[in-house]
């Protein structure tokens, strides 16, 4: 993606797109007023100089300074060098011939509209006897269609410029930015908020230079102490750990089995009472 992609105000002007089919809307319903107070084509010429007169001598003579929002606008000293190249694509016959292409393509859709606005005349905004008003709020509508048109279609031309070409334009003059551009809004030096980079940059450490004299050497390491353990080796060792356990717990068990067989006591038998038998008794 060119370097230049990266200036907002051309995205911002861009998205003015979206305000054309709103503006249209305007348009039709001002044609939907009433019934037609003059002949057809007067009445086309009307709207149609009204909308596109205004904006194609703006775009021919004094292109509009995209770096603007609203009602503010950039100084043309605090313009980069990108900004003022991209001032000059403006001034290109190019971007004339686009312009008349985008007037001429606006001419043709004012006559479609116009014929439409007749199945709007239920939803009208004005009275059906004020059709000059109408007319004009439609030349309003049209108006604004045209220059969110018209910009978008320069910012169009820009972005289809290479960077090689973009790079090797020179930069508008910074004195006469404010005579060769429309300007609209009180002048600042600011607008939108410097952009910063995503992530910081890693500083490159440059290592030390190494001298003869600062060379240490290292002791020597045994090669079969690095090698890593196989697979086999690690097995056995845990075999013969687990083997262990339990000889130590076999061990512990028969312990504790013979200090609780000392401890139960021992039953002593007594001999019975001698008695005497019948015979000594005799």
């Amino acid at each position: 993606m060119p370097p230049f992609w990266d200036e907002p105000f051309l995205w911002i002007h861009l998205a003015g797109l979206a305000a054309v089919p709103l503006a249209l809307w305007v348009c039709t319903l001002g044609l939907a007023v009433g019934n037609p107070a003059l002949p057809v084509e007067l009445e086309l010429l009307l709207v149609a100089a009204i909308g596109i007169g205004p904006i194609l001598w703006m775009q021919w003579y004094k292109p509009f300074d995209i770096f603007s929002i609203i009602a503010v606008c950039l100084q043309p000293t605090v313009l980069t060098d990108n900004q003022r190249r991209v001032l000059r694509l403006f001034k290109t016959p190019l971007t004339r011939v686009v312009t008349v292409v985008g007037a001429v393509l606006m001419v043709l859709l004012l006559r479609r509209l116009y014929d439409l606005s007749p199945l709007l005349a239920d939803i009208a905004p004005l009275p059906a006897s004020w059709r000059l008003l109408g007319l004009l709020l439609a030349g309003a509508g049209f108006l604004a269609a045209n220059l969110f048109l018209q910009v978008p279609l320069s910012v169009l031309r820009v972005l289809t410029v290479s960077q090689l070409s973009f790079e090797s334009l020179e930069p508008y003059p910074t004195e006469q930015v404010d005579v060769d551009f429309t300007l609209l809004g009180w002048q600042v030096q600011q607008i939108l908020p410097k952009s910063e980079p995503l992530m910081a940059e890693t500083p490159v450490v440059t290592p030390p230079v190494v001298t003869g004299s600062s060379v240490t050497e290292l002791p020597a390491i045994d090669p079969s102490a690095t090698e890593p353990a196989s697979a086999g080796a690690v097995v056995a060792s845990t075999l013969a750990e687990a083997a262990d356990d339990v000889w130590a717990d076999s061990e512990l068990l028969e312990e504790t089995t013979e200090s609780r067989t000392d401890e139960i006591p021992t039953a002593t038998i007594e001999d019975p009472p001698a008695t005497d038998s019948p015979e000594n008794a005799g």
